[in-house]
C-alpha cells in the first residue's frame, strides 16, 4: 500500500477538508471508513461496529475491536479505544482524534529503531585497533629513518665522516665516491634525499597488512560453510563472528525451546487429579475416561460433556496423513491450532482416531447456532449448539466454552462435582488429595472448588503445563432466541459474549509443549562457555521458571539466590525505568536510547534467567541495556514488533 493517502479532515468547521495523510498534526480529526489504512496513532471519538488488524505491527492476524473513548472506558485497556499508525481497519467506520504522527507513532518508532546504522562488530573493532597501532609504529619507524638518513648525509658533506659511509662506528671512504654538494655539478646529494624519502615511504607502506581483510574475509566464509552444515544460515559473514563472540543469548520458548507441539500431560475432572508424569502417556485418556464416564449430570455423562466440549469447539482437525512428515507414522495427523491438536490426540488415544472423526461429525451443520471466535484479548472460543433430543427442554441449546482459566473463570459461576452434581463455585467441598495443602485434613478441612481449581492451575504451571478450563451451560430456544433479540441479533462477535456468561466447570487440561531435542544440553554447554541463556517469553511466571529448570535455564538454587533471576516483564520494566534518550557522545546532533537506572540493570541482568509475560518493549530493553555493558546478545524473535530488538 503506498504511503501517500488521502484523509478527511475537521478543523475548525463541520466540513470536512481532503489532506494528504502526512499533513495530519495532533489534535486533528478525521474520519476512516472500512478497508483505509491507519495513519496516526489515534483515539476513537466516533464510529459503529469498528474492527481492526494490527499485523503490521504485532504480527497477530486476528482483528480487534475498537470503541469509542467514554468517561466508562478510559481508565481500563486502552488498546481497545486506540488505533495505531500502519494498522488496518478491516470493518466499520468513524472519527478520530491525532495522538502521535511520524516518528513518534509506535509504528514510526519501530521503524526508526530498525533504520540505525549498524555498529562494527568486535572483530572489526580489534581489527581498526591493530591496523592502527601498526600504522602508528609504521610512521614512527619512517619517521626515524628519514632523521636516520639525513643525519648520515649531513655527516658526510660535512667531512664529518669519510665519503660513501654506510655504518657510523665501522666508516671508511668508499672508492670512487662522489662528494655530496648543493651545487648542481652532480646529483648525488639530491638523489641521496630522493632515496631516503623512498626508503620512508616504503616503510610506511610496508607496515600496512594489505593481507589481513582478505585474511579475515576467508576465515569467515570457511566458518560461515561449517555453521551451513549445522543448519544455521548466515546471511551477513559478520554475524559468524559475532555469535562466537556472544556473551547473552536472549531466546523465545515456543518453537525455539520447545518443539511447538502440545501433548495433553494432565486432567482435573470431578475433583481428581490425573497426572502423565514426566513422559507422554496415553493411558491417561483412558483414566478420565474410566473415571468420568460413570458419572452422569442430568443423565449425560461427564465424559460426553467433556468429548463435545473439546471436539465440538475446535478449529483443528483430523486429516489423512500424506507422510510427508517422517514423525507421523499414523493413518490420521492432527492439522491447525497447535493447542487444540493436543486436545485431539488426548482423545484420539481413547477413541482411536475414527472414533474422534465420528464424533466431531455428530455435530450436525444445521444444528450449529452461532460461534464465538477465539482472540488473544479474550483467549477464549465458543460454541452454540442445537440438541434436538431435548427439544422444548431447558438443555434444547447449549454453549461450550473453553479458554485460558484466568479469563474464563470470572464468567463461571457453578462446577461439576464428583457425584455428578452442580454446585456454585464458591462453595466448599472435599479435596483431591494432589491438592491437599500442609497442615489440611482431607476428611476435615473443606475447600472452596474455586481454590482446588487454583491449586490445580498453580500445580500444571509448576510442571510447566499450559491449562485450558472446559466449561458450558444450557439453555431454553426461547431463552437464546430472547438473548439475540437483545444483543443485535448477535451480529457482532461482541453482541454473543453474552452467551458466555454463568458457566459450568467441567474440567481443566493441563498441556505441555515438549524441549527440543538437545536443548538442555545446548544450555549445558552455553553455560560452560560462560554464556548466559535468558529465556523472555508470553507465559506466566510459574510456566516459564518450570519450562526454565527443565531446560537448564535457572535452577532452584538461583531462583533461591535472588528475586531478579525470574521476573514479568512489568517488574523488569518498572525496576530498571525503561529507556530513555539520551545525547549521543560522539555526535551532538544525534541521540540513542539506553536504559535509565544503568545501576539497578547491572544488579538485574547479574542474575536475570527468566522474563515472562514479556512484551517487545521489555526484549528491547533487555538488549539495550545488555549492550550498554559492552556484551554480545544473541536474540530470537518472530513478531514484527521484535524488530527494534533484533536490530
Amino acid at each position: 500500500m503506498s504511503d501517500k493517502q488521502d484523509v478527511a479532515v475537521y478543523r475548525n468547521s463541520v466540513d470536512a477538508e481532503t489532506i494528504d495523510a502526512s499533513e495530519l498534526l495532533v489534535g486533528d480529526i478525521y474520519g476512516f471508513q472500512s478497508g483505509m489504512k491507519i495513519p496516526t496513532d489515534s483515539i476513537v471519538i466516533e464510529g459503529q461496529d469498528i474492527e481492526c488488524t494490527e499485523t503490521e505491527l504485532t504480527g497477530e492476524p486476528d482483528a480487534m475491536e475498537k470503541v469509542i473513548l467514554n468517561m466508562d472506558n478510559y481508565k481500563k485497556n486502552g488498546s481497545t479505544t486506540t488505533m495505531l499508525a500502519k494498522s488496518l481497519c478491516t470493518q466499520g467506520f468513524g472519527k478520530a482524534l491525532v495522538l502521535a504522527v511520524g516518528t513518534n507513532t509506535v509504528a514510526g518508532i519501530i521503524t526508526e529503531s530498525t533504520q540505525k546504522p549498524p555498529e562494527p562488530t568486535l572483530l572489526q573493532k580489534k581489527l581498526h585497533t591493530i591496523a592502527d597501532k601498526i600504522g602508528k609504529v609504521g610512521m614512527w619507524v619512517a619517521l626515524l629513518t628519514m632523521v636516520a638518513q639525513l643525519i648520515r648525509i649531513a655527516l658526510e658533506m660535512f667531512k664529518v665522516v669519510p665519503c660513501g659511509c654506510q655504518n657510523i662506528l665501522e666508516c671508511q671512504e668508499l672508492p670512487g665516491c662522489i662528494p655530496l654538494t648543493f651545487g648542481f655539478s652532480n646529483f648525488e646529494f639530491y638523489n641521496q634525499l630522493l632515496y631516503t624519502v623512498i626508503i620512508s615511504i616504503t616503510v610506511i607502506v610496508v607496515a600496512i597488512p594489505e593481507g589481513l581483510p582478505l585474511a579475515v574475509t576467508i576465515s569467515l566464509s570457511v566458518s560461515s560453510k561449517q555453521m551451513q552444515k549445522l543448519n544455521n544460515l548466515v546471511r551477513k559473514l559478520a554475524s559468524s563472528e559475532t555469535m562466537g563472540g556472544a556473551t547473552h543469548i536472549c531466546s523465545d520458548k515456543t518453537g525455539t525451546l520447545t518443539m511447538n507441539k502440545m501433548t495433553t500431560m494432565a486432567c482435573n475432572t470431578l475433583q481428581g487429579v490425573y497426572m502423565a508424569g514426566k513422559v507422554v502417556r496415553m493411558g491417561l485418556a483412558n483414566d478420565v475416561k474410566t473415571g468420568s464416564q460413570g458419572v452422569m449430570i442430568d443423565g449425560e455423562s461427564v465424559w460426553k460433556t467433556l468429548t463435545e466440549g473439546v471436539l465440538w469447539n475446535s478449529s483443528a482437525r483430523l486429516e489423512k496423513n500424506d507422510f510427508t512428515d517422517d514423525s507421523e507414522t499414523g493413518e490420521f495427523v492432527t492439522k491447525g491450532n497447535v493447542t487444540e491438536q493436543g486436545l485431539i490426540k488426548f482423545f484420539m488415544w481413547a477413541l482411536g482416531a475414527q472414533g474422534t472423526i465420528d464424533e466431531k461429525k455428530r455435530l450436525l451443520e444445521e444444528n450449529t447456532l452461532c460461534t464465538v471466535s477465539f482472540t488473544s484479548a479474550r483467549k477464549r472460543a465458543s460454541i452454540v449448539v442445537r440438541r434436538p433430543e431435548f427439544e422444548g427442554t431447558n438443555k434444547e441449546v447449549r454453549v461450550y466454552c473453553k479458554g485460558a482459566p484466568d479469563m474464563v473463570f470470572e464468567d463461571t459461576t457453578h462446577v461439576v462435582c464428583a457425584d455428578g452434581s452442580v454446585q456454585g463455585i464458591n462453595e466448599e467441598g472435599t479435596c483431591p488429595m494432589e491438592l491437599i495443602q500442609p497442615g489440611e485434613h482431607r476428611d476435615t478441612d473443606l475447600v472452596s472448588y474455586q481454590v482446588q481449581f487454583d491449586r490445580t492451575i498453580k500445580k500444571f504451571a509448576a510442571e510447566a503445563y499450559r491449562t485450558l478450563l472446559i466449561t458450558y451451560k444450557d439453555m431454553s430456544m426461547d431463552e437464546y432466541n430472547q438473548l439475540k433479540c437483545d444483543n443485535n441479533h448477535f451480529a457482532k462477535e461482541a453482541d454473543r459474549q453474552c452467551l458466555e456468561k454463568n458457566l459450568v466447570a467441567v474440567g481443566i487440561f493441563g498441556l505441555q509443549d515438549p524441549l527440543r531435542d538437545g536443548i538442555s544440553q545446548s544450555i549445558a554447554k552455553c553455560r560452560t562457555a560462560g554464556i548466559t541463556t535468558i529465556m523472555c517469553t508470553g507465559d506466566n511466571i510459574d510456566t516459564a521458571i518450570a519450562i526454565s529448570k527443565n531446560a537448564g535455564i535457572v535452577t532452584e538454587e538461583e531462583c533461591k539466590r535472588s528475586h531478579y533471576s525470574c521476573m514479568t516483564g512489568k517488574d523488569f520494566r518498572e525496576t530498571v525505568g525503561g529507556l530513555v534518550k539520551m545525547e549521543d557522545p560522539n555526535d551532538n546532533k544525534k541521540t540513542i536510547s539506553c536504559v535509565k537506572d544503568q545501576r539497578k540493570f547491572i544488579e538485574v541482568i547479574k542474575h536475570l534467567k527468566v522474563l515472562a509475560r514479556s512484551s517487545p518493549e521489555d526484549k528491547l530493553i533487555l538488549v539495550t541495556g545488555i549492550q550498554e555493558q559492552k556484551g554480545v546478545v544473541a536474540v530470537t524473535g518472530d513478531g514484527t514488533n521484535d524488530a527494534p530488538a533484533l536490530t
